[in-house]
């Protein structure tokens, strides 16, 4: 059997998977955006754009680290699954073999 197969037998956990990944970026670059405009508005002495733009950075790299234990935890539950698939299959066709 196709390896390809054992993502398509559980579409709906890769698909999980790969949204929560797309969050998991975009919370790291709206990060990195802010705080490059929190670093642009110190330096014109904006202090109050600075301060939303902290905020906002700092609330998109608190999300980020949250997504990343949910994303490992998911991703080794899928993983451990798929071969545990895998390894039956194998055992079936050796059995198949006799």
């Amino acid at each position: 059997m196709p390896i390809y197969s054992y993502l398509f037998r559980h579409k709906l956990a890769v698909l999980g998977l790969l949204i929560l990944g797309v969050f998991w970026m975009g919370f790291q670059m709206i990060d990195s955006i802010y705080f490059g405009n929190a670093i642009t508005a110190i330096a014109n002495r904006d202090f109050q754009t600075f301060i939303r733009d902290m905020i906002i950075a700092f609330s998109a790299i608190t999300l980020f680290a949250i997504c990343i234990p949910i994303n490992d935890h998911f991703r080794e539950r899928l993983k451990q699954t798929m071969e545990a698939e895998l390894r039956n299959d194998i055992a079936d066709s050796i059995n198949g073999l006799k």
